[in-house]
């Protein structure tokens, strides 16, 4: 996610970064955004191990011993 002034930059080089799948500019709008979305959802396949949400943390919301980033599974 980054900064509408800083998209420009983004774009520039997107041809070098092959692994970077999408890039949320903010202040588009969410009408804008809805707008471009496709009609069909995708339904992707989802195994019960694949990470849900990544949290990134102060460090106590998983426990006084927790790294900064917390990681939760449908499994979990």
């Amino acid at each position: 996610m980054v900064a509408e002034k800083y998209a420009a930059e983004i774009a520039a080089i997107r041809d070098e970064l092959p692994d970077l799948e999408h890039v949320l500019v903010r202040d588009l709008g969410y009408e804008d955004r809805l707008a471009r979305q496709f009609a069909v959802d995708p339904d992707p396949a989802i195994d019960p191990e694949d990470y849900f949400i990544i949290r990134h943390t102060g460090g106590t919301t998983c426990g006084a011993n927790a790294s900064r980033t917390c990681s939760w599974c449908r499994r979990c």
